[in-house]
């Protein structure tokens, strides 16, 4: 995740660029036009920094790509009316001077996090059950890193499921971190041993659809909890 101290700089940067962007002014509705070519290019660097801070799922990354699709050009092409843009640049910019980014990306996170698991219930009401349990693990499993990196827990070689409860189980023991409790731990467990044999053998996979379901609904209110 990008960290504030580092990009606020840039967006700064970029801001007082805008008051140096030549301009145009038409007659009909007295509109304020920015010149094509330095405004494109200082568009290429703000859209760059958008999309390094805020992932296209996060309302300024939507907003920034259908404004930018939707951009008046004036005078054969000379000029744009870029102030949309600006506003949604001026927007990201002040929820990074309010230093809003950790929780609005944790939004953005869970968000995503929930439409996993959304298409593990399609997947099972269509009883692609093994199916289904992967991907709710898979939503458990980015959970689970995501926590690890909010309390910067080392994790050795590939991450899973059992590595990243384990660190965190650790740091628990220690009193560095109450993520959760040791009950949530061997549940996740339980969790992350489903999601292990429906991902290795699927054909064999067994469990019923209730457990499949159980399994679904408790990961999507473990991680609202635990956010």
């Amino acid at each position: 995740m990008a960290r504030r101290e580092d990009v606020l700089p840039w967006f700064e940067k970029l801001d007082k660029q805008i008051e140096g962007i030549p301009t145009d002014t038409f007659s009909y509705g007295t509109i304020t036009a920015h010149r094509c070519q330095p405004f494109q290019a200082w568009m290429a660097e703000a859209a760059t920094a958008i999309s390094g801070v805020f992932p296209p799922v996060h309302p300024i990354g939507r907003m920034w790509a259908d404004t930018e699709k939707s951009l008046s050009r004036f005078n054969d092409g000379t000029s744009i009316v870029g102030d949309p843009l600006i506003g949604v640049f001026h927007a990201a910019l002040q929820l990074l001077r309010d230093d809003r980014l950790g929780s609005l990306l944790d939004v953005v996170r869970v968000e995503a996090e929930s439409e996993l698991l959304d298409q593990a219930q399609s997947l099972l009401e269509a009883t692609h059950r093994a199916a289904a349990t992967v991907i709710a693990g898979g939503a458990l499993e980015v959970h689970l890193r995501s926590l690890c990196d909010k309390f910067g827990l080392a994790i050795i070689g590939g991450g899973s499921i059992s590595k990243y409860d384990g660190a965190i189980a650790q740091a628990r023991k220690l009193g560095a971190v109450t993520a959760y409790s040791v009950t949530d731990s061997k549940q996740v467990s339980v969790w992350g041993g489903l999601r292990n044999d429906a991902a290795h053998d699927p054909g064999a996979f067994s469990s019923s659809k209730d457990e499949i379901r159980r399994m679904i609904e408790g990961v999507r209110e473990f991680i609202l909890r635990t956010t």
